[in-house]
């Protein structure tokens, strides 16, 4: 009746019961963009730059906690 996902797939989602399903994110790549993205305003401070956009891809974890409607009969 109840799904349940969680974020980010730390390790207790493996451990828990029902074991949790989970997003998981590249957050070494993007922690990555984020400081550079920073070393750029730093080295170029009065040089305008527009909104910076990035797209990282992510992972569905799937576990215990969700899974298809049941069939009632």
């Amino acid at each position: 009746d109840l799904s349940i996902l969680g974020v980010d797939d730390h390790q207790e989602c493996e451990y828990c019961r029902p074991r949790l399903t989970s997003v998981r994110q590249p957050l070494e790549a993007m922690a990555r963009s984020a400081v550079n993205l920073l070393l750029e305003q730093i080295d170029e401070p009065k040089k305008p730059k527009p909104i910076a956009h990035r797209l990282f891809d992510i992972q569905l974890i799937e576990r215990d906690s969700c899974g298809p409607p049941r069939q009632d009969t």
